[in-house]
């Protein structure tokens, strides 16, 4: 077994998508913002960090071998996840807990704060940065401080995205995201318009079909299709003609009412 925060190991056992790993990196390089969004266990962290990244330290970009790359998760705490991050680039002579807690503060305070925190971080050594945001849908299921300072946290992230992908021609964002949370980034302007170029701003596009549902402590349902809201039976139907049966164990746990809960709580 593969222990995935090894790298090195990774990057040596990993084979068979290099044609996926070409077209994301042929993508990063037309695009300062790229989404690669697939299903729960689809490969999409392993395609960056095992198939895209040793791709561009062997320069396939210009210059990309000598890109800064910053990866991180949103966590339970999105902008100081950003911010641990950033306090990376700081001098070795600074205190980086420190560091990390005024640039949280920037962030939360400031939609350029990350795109300004670059620029004077690396003004001695000017070069590309690209932003490696892994499971983006951290963003809606990590934090745990309450809906409304929650969602401000989440807006504020990606306005400092937004900001550095269109103001910052240096600096490039990639983020991974679950399919099944494609409508909950549709529904912030900002990202909405990030992942136009992709084609996946459009609810009535042919090529996706994103099904959600949410289960208040009510009971009651919100049934989604493509962002747009359903009844549950709609919703069922669709489903079962969806579900991918071809033999594959873990896809048949999806027609066992007894899994639906432990499911829909991930």
């Amino acid at each position: 077994i593969v222990n995935f925060a090894d790298l090195a190991i990774l990057r040596r056992v990993f084979f068979g998508r290099d044609d996926d790993a070409r077209r994301l990196v042929e993508k990063l390089g037309q695009q300062r913002f790229v989404a690669v969004v697939g299903a729960s266990g689809s490969g999409k962290s392993s395609l960056v960090m095992a198939g895209m990244l040793p791709k561009l330290a062997k320069n396939v970009l210009p210059d990309s071998a000598t890109w800064r790359v910053l990866a991180m998760t949103p966590g339970r705490g999105p902008l100081r996840s950003l911010a641990n991050q950033l306090a990376t680039l700081a001098p070795t002579t600074v205190d980086r807990v420190q560091t990390a807690d005024a640039l949280s503060e920037r962030l939360l305070a400031r939609r350029d704060g990350l795109r300004t925190a670059l620029d004077a971080y690396l003004a001695d050594d000017p070069r590309a940065v690209l932003l490696f945001v892994d499971q983006f849908e951290e963003l809606f299921t990590q934090c745990a401080e309450g809906p409304e300072r929650c969602r401000a946290q989440a807006e504020q992230f990606v306005a400092n995205l937004a900001d550095a992908v269109q103001l910052g021609g240096w600096i490039r964002v990639l983020i991974t995201l679950r399919a099944d949370f494609l409508d909950r980034c549709l529904a912030f302007p900002e990202l909405r318009r990030l992942l136009e170029d992709q084609g996946l701003d459009d609810p009535d596009s042919p090529d996706w079909v994103v099904l959600s549902r949410e289960v208040r402590l009510n009971g009651r349902n919100i049934c989604r299709i493509n962002g747009r809201s359903v009844s549950l039976q709609t919703l069922s139907e669709l489903a079962d003609l969806l579900v991918d049966v071809h033999g594959q164990g873990e896809h048949l746990n999806l027609l066992k009412p007894k899994t639906h809960v432990q499911l829909l709580d991930r």
